[in-house]
């Protein structure tokens, strides 16, 4: 029913205007580094606010695994995005059911709760509902396929903690679901560490939890290629100072609660029936206390809990692991995981008891009926506004494919012209910022600056993500100070026709309704000198650059060095020693796969600024050797240069141990799968004593 509903969404020729910019980025340039031999696990991307290692941070198994269908297949890119993208909200109730019949929950209930699982209404807070997936939506395209692998992987560690089988099925769920979704592996951890404490089995709590230990150290070593690089290098992560407030911190306990009890958490914008059967869901567990319920309630308590958020909890929550970069308000997945199958146990128990109240008619077809009865009134507004909402999205898909339609000769002429710009000079095209004209520059209600971004333009302006440490300095780009173009590389223009341009701007060509202007750039790589240091903290950092900006520091091309985290924050001297002279120029400059290249003269010692945001696996050589390199306002890397003419070589590389762990981690898995038994009687073996003296103590508290 859903691949028919949602058909629409690869079929149609509007292109996207919201996440899916950033993923159909990342499948293209995960294809391009396969094809040119780059680490396709690592590799730089300079698409977005100047640049960052994406991978090495984010969650990335679904666009590897369609670059890898598109270099198999050479079907268009975009296409298998929005494909894969429907194929995983369809199979969702599925999953679900999957799931639930794994850790024994009632088929009738099972299949109660994958139907409501598609049927999730919530005012644009990132859950389970189809709009977090959608064109009109958010296109959270890595989150419907993590939505599709956490019931799995929880009901696959939960049947583990109680059997002791299948450690490497979990393993490798785990290692799948932090791969897809950094959060939902997240999820899946604390969620499995919770059931531990919460599900009686014959095993006792000791042997739980080193059941579950086997199994994360097993996922840990399989995408051990993704962690040991974050945990090495998470200080360059970015915690961006633009983003809301309430995703860092969530919304508090009192807007949670009045959310739940309102329907807002479930039922937005209609009659609160799935609210209501949770309700009913809940009193049937709490009665019933069967196995499957005890964990459903735990699980819904716990990610309510952790969903209130800093409002609620205040630092107490920087004690849990990796809660300091992590965005609260996406823990609605967690409240979504455990109320889709209270909701199938309420609608079971509702739709019994009309059967039971049918079974007195004497007449067999009859509890049937009235079971069905029941469903379809109990779903009917769900489904009346699920298809209402998913009809508007077809309408303005249609209608938004139809104005690009009617602009794409003239759309294709500036993309044309500007690739053919780019050879000439290559540098970064603004299209405005998104505060300002720039999010009023639209064809439809496409952004322009999402439309040169899924050409491959490399731009500034919007950020499509925030992992970058340059991303909030760049957000204070001023289009009307000539420097700031020279400091961020930005050669090239697109802007409404009509809309007011600097003088420096030169008009290059009018094609319809859009302009290209031209910034005659100096290039990637500029020489530069410093003049003093920040240290400190990320924060202090960004406000230091910040205010070097706003000053005429860049116009001299006075970069201060920006140091590593210390205890307090220090401020170098920014008085301006103007050296004699001119400090030289850069005679050729290349842009390559993973980096640049240029011939350099220096007149005096300077350094060389190459204007990409700075991270430690940036390799540097000057005249063949390898030399250090240090971080420059606004957060740029640069290299040490003495007098002279020097070629310099500055390249994006991953250690190849990288890489070494990501053909290991799998390989582990297999050899865990053949050895599984072993290792799981052994393991018992080894915690029965403390099992025993656990139940002893138990029982003892209980006499007592």
């Amino acid at each position: 029913m859903n691949l028919v509903a949602l058909a629409h969404e690869v079929t149609s020729r509007a292109l996207p205007l919201n996440d899916h910019v950033l993923h159909y980025g990342l499948v293209r340039r995960a294809a391009e580094a396969w094809a040119a031999g780059d680490s396709v696990l690592d590799h730089w991307v300079g698409d977005w606010v100047l640049g960052f290692p994406v991978f090495q941070y984010y969650q990335h198994l679904p666009h590897l695994a369609v670059a890898a269908v598109q270099r198999i297949t050479g079907a268009d890119a975009l296409l298998l995005l929005r494909l894969t993208n429907v194929l995983a909200v369809a199979l969702f109730p599925l999953a679900m059911f999957a799931a639930l019949r794994w850790i024994d929950v009632p088929a009738r209930a099972a299949a109660l709760a994958a139907l409501a699982a598609s049927l999730l209404s919530t005012p644009d807070l990132f859950g389970f509902d189809v709009g977090s997936y959608l064109w009109r939506g958010r296109g959270l395209y890595t989150q419907a396929w993590g939505m599709c692998l956490l019931p799995l992987t929880i009901a696959a560690a939960l049947r583990l903690m109680i059997s002791g089988r299948g450690v490497a099925v979990a393993a490798a769920l785990l290692a799948g679901t932090l791969l897809t979704h950094v959060v939902h592996g997240w999820i899946a951890v604390v969620s499995a560490l919770v059931l531990a404490f919460v599900v009686p089995a014959d095993a006792g709590l000791p042997r739980r939890l080193g059941r579950l230990a086997l199994a994360l150290a097993a996922a840990g070593l399989a995408a051990s290629y993704f962690l040991i690089p974050y945990v090495l290098n998470h200080a360059e992560l970015n915690r961006s100072v633009a983003e809301p407030l309430f995703k860092y911190d969530s919304y508090g306990h009192g807007r949670v609660l009045k959310m739940l009890v309102t329907g807002q958490l479930l039922d937005a914008g209609r009659w609160p029936v799935l609210t209501v059967l949770l309700a009913v869901g809940i009193v049937v567990a709490a009665r019933r206390r069967a196995p499957w319920d005890r964990a459903l309630l735990a699980l819904l308590a716990t990610w309510l809990l952790l969903f209130f958020g800093r409002p609620t909890w205040g630092a107490a929550l920087d004690w849990i692991p990796g809660a300091w970069s992590l965005h609260f308000h996406r823990l609605i997945v967690g409240v979504h995981l455990a109320a889709i199958p209270l909701i199938g146990i309420g609608l079971d128990a509702v739709a019994g008891a009309a059967g039971l109240v049918a079974a007195r008619w004497r007449w067999s077809p009859a509890p049937a009926i009235a079971t069905a009865v029941i469903v379809a009134i109990a779903l009917a507004p769900a489904v009346v506004e699920r298809a209402h909402y998913v009809d508007e999205n077809r309408r303005m898909m249609a209608a938004a494919g139809a104005a690009l339609a009617e602009r794409e000769g003239d759309f294709t002429a500036v993309v044309t012209l500007l690739e053919r710009l780019q050879t000439e000079a290559p540098a970064r095209v603004y299209a405005g910022m998104p505060h300002e004209w720039g999010g009023r520059f639209v064809v439809g209600v496409v952004p322009m600056y999402a439309l040169l971004s899924m050409r491959g333009l490399p731009t500034l302006g919007y950020s499509f993500h925030t992992m970058s440490a340059t991303t909030d300095v760049m957000y204070w780009f001023d289009e009307r100070r000539r420097d700031h173009y020279d400091v961020f590389n930005v050669g090239y223009v697109v802007a409404p026709a009509g809309q007011p341009l600097p003088e420096f701007v030169e008009v290059v060509a009018t094609h319809g309704p859009f302009t290209v202007g031209r910034v005659r750039p100096i290039g990637y790589v500029a020489l530069v000198q410093s003049l003093g240091s920040f240290t400190g903290s990320r924060e202090r950092l960004y406000r230091a650059s910040r205010l070097w900006l706003a000053s005429p520091l860049p116009s001299v091309r006075r970069h201060p060095l920006l140091g590593g985290h210390v205890s307090a924050a220090t401020v170098g001297s920014l008085t301006v020693a103007l050296a004699a002279g001119e400090l030289g120029r850069v005679v050729a400059e290349q842009t390559e796969r993973q980096g640049w290249s240029a011939t350099v003269s220096a007149n005096q010692p300077a350094y060389a600024l190459v204007k990409a945001t700075y991270h430690p696996w940036w390799r540097a050589e000057v005249d063949g050797v390898r030399t250090d390199t240090v971080m420059l306002a606004p957060g740029f890397i640069a290299v040490p240069l003495s007098a002279g003419e020097h070629r310099l070589h500055i390249a994006y590389r991953p250690p190849r141990w990288k890489t070494l762990l990501a053909i290991l981690g799998p390989l582990a898995l297999l050899v865990l799968a053949a050895t599984e038994r072993r290792a799981v009687a052994v393991l018992d073996r080894a915690l029965m004593p403390a099992d025993a003296r656990l139940a002893a103590w138990t029982r003892q508290r209980h006499n007592r």
